[in-house]
């Protein structure tokens, strides 16, 4: 399996993301995670498991900095798996 959408919101409407899916989808018919926070703790393995998977601008760029060694924030770097370990599918 691998995820179908991965969606890059600002962190201001992320909860929104979140209580739009819960609200309008059948409740098991679409499997989505919040990559943020305690939920970055996911393996590249486990996020392919959904079918959505939304995180943020700065999520993003803190992960890809880590994997070219830019350090643009001054928060610990995740530096093992993520957003940037998993083979996305171009459309």
């Amino acid at each position: 399996t691998c995820i179908h959408t991965i969606v890059v919101v600002p962190l201001s409407i992320l909860s929104n993301w979140e209580t739009q899916i819960k609200e309008h989808c059948q409740p098991g018919a679409i499997r989505f995670h919040t990559y943020y926070d305690a939920g970055r703790s996911k393996s590249p393995e486990s996020l392919r498991n959904y079918d959505i998977v939304i995180t943020t601008y700065q999520v993003v760029a803190q992960e890809h900095g880590s994997r070219t060694g830019s350090t643009h924030s001054s928060k610990k770097q995740k530096t093992n798996g993520g957003l940037f370990d998993i083979q996305w599918k171009v459309r």
